[in-house]
């Protein structure tokens, strides 16, 4: 028998029958199962807890005697959270249903007994000590946001304009005695607290909460026409997220401590917005913001002013957390919370600081400003002495919230914070709402602050209503992005044109943004290259963006110039990041680092353009480049990226454009250069660089604009600090690219730009049929590279040339071209001389037809010329015409028997005591051809010291006696033989040194480096000045088109060679004997 059927014989005894007069029986029984026990008939009731399923209990039963109680989830909900568990697995009941969070422990009976006694001390709250925390009735929401819910908050009749005790008077809490705790920071001659307070609160003390509400109860009793905001968190917590949404907020500054940068921008516009409401209440004639408020409603009351006369001038509250933390790592911002603090009271701007730690003596020069102190729970009681006087706040309750209050010198007030931060209950909104906030459709947020914000934003559901009040001035712009690339910059443009008017006519260009926020603006970078700011100069250390710079700057031109208005020249010392300007119409050339000739040449022809231009000026009485722009002038621009590389590798080059920096404006010829730092310019030429572009150095004392701010520059490319309007500020150089320099190619052709020519250069290959003819005494030899003109050696001013080179650098093919010039300038030496016989006539008339180029009509003034040539090698045998040859050697033999013939010709040319000055004047004492003695392979030669030094003392007069030396050797221990007698005494005698293609480690010889280059290819080093030339060749055929050297022989065909040759250099002897006896005839003259 079961436990019922007992209950149930003793209830009905012998009758059968229910008896409930007795003691009533409650029988519990877990679990679902067990229920069926309920149809027995001792059973009177049944009370189920929760709702079981239909098989356990059917509809009728539920009708019937069974009460089911199934509300235990909602009161769960409302007092806490709804678990479930169901075989050990824990879940929570939410508004999307069941989340398994958990598994149970599963405690054996001992464990679970060790609990429950743990737990004992713990008791819910009775309903007495439930009315003694509820503030005795007040409700806090509506103590805080005017309105029972946060749904029901309405910008329209929140923000009614607070007059009198009203205004700044903010409710934050209840007090010890239940009742509401306000703290108003109008200033103590209006009634209230003071306008500047401080904040200390341990961590977990509810310091943020406290500054949210603060936050939540201004804006939800104030208009933003009547309050803004400025809240500053250090570490960039999440105190004030999501408030940069209200239209109150000028400025939301956050993370300061991962850049220093922004410390000193949020300085300096905290100390604009001062400056600007100073200036704006004297410009009023007051000077306070509550007499301003009284001027303004008494010209509104009497219709003689409007909004324009007298626009709104808001209260300003500053919040500021983590200010402690903010002045250790930033001391001297203490100045500016000191001056807010003496300002402030009369421009309407307040001060909150807050932080978790205060140390002695932090406050210093602020501590009489302040005249509101809130303590939290504190972490010592020494912190709590600093902030109130007393160590109470260091023994307030650990739960969030409860603080003590001091105001000014009165007592201290105990209070609690309303927590804006806790869920709202959905379900108790809509009951306090009613049906006005029933009509919301949307799931609204889960706090009392994040409701109440959204509907005072800006873009929340009550935008409309936000819209009609004028929102806070902006204080604080987004910082500098890290990188501005040219569409931004166009866009910001346009956006700021209301503050600032860039205008791109002449050459104003808008080169990237000005960070200014002390006047709270970002203005668009102008820089003006007409007169003394033409020249540019672009400063920065690595990676610092110097190419970038330039590169944008000649970019931004191409694109407000056409190229009938602007060319480039572009010098890419660097790394190639100037090669796709070469895209753009305009360029000119863009010439690397490599290309020396390239760099001579583009150098040289803007040296001539500025010459010719001057010529120009005076021809058309120009007054000033501006009115040579007006006839079509096209400015011209010398782009110089890497200018220590001119420096140190082109001094030449260096010193060209040191005169361009110094006269180029003039003409109209800017140059745009970068470097590393400033000293790498000399301050002769640093000074005229009107426009400076200095980004981050390596070393900030280097600085020519301000060194304290350079020191704060960022490192990112592309930034730098400016001078505007006399004030050293933060600047971003707009970024270029490739795409941006393709863009701009595209306009230029829509707009009908047509392609400069592009840079003339000496050519790699020349021949003599290109050169321009010239009158001997001079012999066309090449091309020079300034001009591009036919460049002649001077025979009468120049007598003698040495020419240096490494093998193949084309030594051999510049004396082969030189004996065609000589035979093309001079007549034959025999020329005019009488035949023996007829027979030798013809032959001679077709000899000189056939060899000379000379214009036989015109050959009276035209004077005759002999060759002697000294050749080691071979090289040059059979180039020198029959009638022209003088004499040829190989060996060294020869070559003593040769100079020394030709040494007593010079000698016997030498003027005698019967001269007259006349006949020096005239060198008319002798007759007789010009002798060119012509020497290959100088340093293969071994000459007698005896012979040499009698030809080196006659070489003083070669060039009144008709002597002319052109020596040709390898560069290789060049240095070494600077001291041949022949050498020294060819450059005593004002000689040519042309330095071909050689190896840089053989230099520098003459003051030159030297270099590799292509074959005839020269410097020039004439009467001092160097000058770069391309030798030309003579014509040859197909088959002695061949290198100098693949006609070279060993040395022991060359001694065969020689041996062989020896009736030709007898020949070759007689020769100059016949040109001997030709002079002796003249010297008794």
């Amino acid at each position: 028998m079961t436990v019922l059927d007992e209950l149930w014989s003793d209830m009905s005894g012998a009758s059968g029958s229910r008896d409930d007069s007795g003691p009533q029986v409650v029988l519990i029984i877990d679990g679902a199962a067990p229920l069926t026990v309920a149809h027995h008939p001792a059973v009177a009731s049944v009370i189920v807890v929760g709702m079981p399923d239909k098989d356990v209990m059917s509809e009728t039963q539920r009708r019937q005697r069974w009460h089911v109680i199934d509300q235990w989830e909602a009161h769960a909900a409302d007092e806490g959270i709804a678990l479930r568990a169901d075989h050990g697995m824990i879940s929570a009941l939410t508004t999307s249903g069941l989340d398994t969070f958990a598994q149970a422990d599963m405690l054996s009976e001992q464990e679970f007994d060790v609990l429950a006694r743990s737990m004992a001390r713990y008791t819910r709250p009775t309903a007495d000590v439930l009315a003694e925390h509820s503030s005795e009735g007040i409700d806090e929401v509506e103590l805080v946001l005017g309105v029972a819910t946060p749904l029901l908050v309405s910008p329209s009749s929140a923000w009614t304009e607070k007059r009198g005790a009203e205004r700044l008077h903010i409710p934050l809490g209840v007090n010890n005695d239940g009742g509401p705790f306000y703290l108003d920071i109008k200033e103590s001659a209006e009634g209230g607290s003071g306008p500047h307070g401080l904040c200390v609160g341990a961590t977990g003390s509810g310091k943020s909460e406290l500054l949210r509400t603060l936050v939540l109860s201004l804006v939800a009793s104030h208009s933003p026409e009547q309050l803004n905001l400025v809240l500053v968190d250090f570490k960039g917590g999440a105190t004030f997220i999501g408030m940069e949404r209200l239209p109150h907020v000028a400025a939301v500054i956050t993370n300061l401590d991962d850049e220093s940068a922004l410390v000193d921008r949020m300085e300096d516009a905290l100390q604009g917005e001062l400056t600007r409401r100073q200036e704006f209440l004297r410009a009023h004639g007051v000077s306070s913001l509550v007499e301003y408020a009284d001027m303004r409603r008494q010209y509104s009351a009497r219709g003689t002013g409007d909004d324009g006369d007298y626009p709104r001038l808001p209260a300003l509250v500053i919040i500021i957390d983590e200010f402690s933390e903010l002045l250790s790592a930033h001391p001297g911002f203490i100045d500016t919370f000191v001056a807010i603090g003496r300002l402030g009271r009369s421009l309407g701007v307040h001060l909150l600081l807050a932080t978790q730690r205060l140390e002695e003596g932090r406050l210093r020069g602020l501590d009489a400003h302040l005249s509101y102190r809130i303590g939290l729970r504190t972490f010592s009681a020494g912190e709590s002495r600093i902030v109130l006087g007393v160590n109470d706040a260091h023994t307030l309750p650990k739960e969030p919230g409860y603080g003590l209050a001091r105001v000014g010198g009165d007592s201290i007030t105990a209070f609690r914070a309303t927590y804006v931060s806790r869920r709202w209950n959905s379900s108790v909104a809509k009951e306090a709402a009613g049906s006005s906030a029933g009509s919301a459709a949307s799931p609204q947020p889960s706090t009392i602050l994040r409701i109440a914000i959204d509907r005072l934003s800006i873009d929340g559901p009550c935008a409309s209503e936000v819209a009609r009040f004028v929102p806070a001035r902006t204080i604080w712009l987004p910082p500098l992005p890290d990188v501005l690339t040219m569409s931004d910059l166009n866009t910001r443009t346009r956006r700021l044109t209301r503050d600032h008017t860039c205008s791109n006519e002449g050459l104003q260009i808008t080169i990237g943004l000005i960070d200014a926020p002390r006047t709270q603006r970002q203005i668009s970078w102008t820089i003006d290259l007409r007169g003394s700011t033409g020249h540019i100069g672009i400063i920065g250390g690595p990676q610092s963006g110097t190419t970038t710079a330039a590169r944008s700057v000649v970019t931004t031109l191409a694109l407000s110039r056409t190229s009938d208005q602007a060319r480039f020249y572009v010098l890419d010392m660097g790394g190639y990041g100037l090669g796709t300007l070469e895209r753009l119409p305009h360029t000119v050339a863009v010439v690397h680092r490599h290309e020396h000739d390239r760099i001579l040449r583009l150098v040289n022809e803007v040296a001539v353009l500025a010459e010719d231009r001057r010529e120009e000026w005076l021809r058309q009485g120009w007054a000033s480049v501006d009115a040579a722009r007006d006839h079509g002038l096209s400015d011209i621009f010398v782009v110089i990226d890497g200018w220590h590389v001119i420096t140190t590798d082109f001094p030449d080059v260096a010193d060209a454009l040191g005169l361009l920096i110094a006269d180029g404006l003039s003409v109209g010829i800017h140059v745009i250069i970068t470097a590393n730092r400033w000293s790498a310019l000399r301050p002769q030429i640093r000074d005229l660089f009107g426009t400076k572009i200095e980004l981050s150095l390596g070393d900030p004392l280097e600085s020519l604009i301000d060194r304290k701010l350079s020191e704060r520059i960022p490192s990112r490319p592309g930034r730098a600090i400016v001078k505007w309007k006399g004030t050293s500020l933060h600047a971003l150089v707009v970024h270029s690219t490739n795409q941006d320099i393709a863009e701009v190619t595209r306009i230029a052709a829509q707009r009908g730009d047509t392609r400069v020519p592009a840079l003339r250069v000496l050519p790699e290959a020349l021949t003599r049929e290109e050169l321009d003819p010239v009158l001997p005494p001079a012999i066309a030899m090449g091309r020079e590279s300034v001009h591009l003109s036919t460049w002649s050696w001077s025979t009468v001013a120049n007598p003698a040339m040495l020419i240096v080179g490494k093998g193949e650098s084309g030594r051999t093919t510049t004396l082969r071209s030189l004996i065609y010039g000589i035979t093309s300038a001079y007549k034959p030496k025999n020329f005019g001389k009488k035949p023996a016989t007829d027979e030798d006539a013809k032959a001679d008339d077709s000899a000189a037809d056939a060899t000379s180029t000379v214009d036989a009509t015109s050959t009276d003034d035209v004077p005759t010329a002999a060759i002697v040539v000294i050749d080691p090698r071979l090289t040059l045998l059979a180039e020198v015409p029959s009638d022209y040859d003088a004499g040829y050697a190989s060996t060294p033999s020869a070559a003593d028997t040769l100079i020394a013939q030709l040494t007593t010709t010079m000698n016997m040319r030498l003027p005698g005591d019967s001269i007259t000055p006349q006949e020096l004047k005239n060198r008319s004492w002798w007759s007789g051809p010009e002798i060119f003695l012509l020497i290959d392979d100088y340093d293969l030669l071994t000459i007698s010291p005896s012979v040499m030094s009698g030809f080196v003392s006659v070489l003083p007069h070669a060039r009144d006696i008709g002597v002319h030396i052109v020596v040709a050797r390898r560069a290789s221990g060049m240095m070494r033989a600077a001291h041949d007698p022949l050498l020294a005494g060819m450059r005593a005698i004002n000689g040519v040194v042309a330095l071909l293609s050689a190896d840089k480690d053989d230099g520098p010889l003459f003051g030159v480096p030297l270099r590799p280059a292509v074959p005839g290819r020269a410097h020039i080093v004439v009467n001092g000045s160097t000058s770069e030339i391309h030798f030309a060749r003579a014509q040859l055929s197909p088959e002695d088109s061949a290198e100098d050297e693949d006609k070279k022989c060993s040395p022991a065909d060359t001694d065969a060679d020689a041996n062989n040759s020896g009736g030709t250099d007898t020949d070759d002897a007689d020769a100059a004997q016949t040109t001997t006896a030709d002079s002796n005839n003249t010297e008794q003259k």
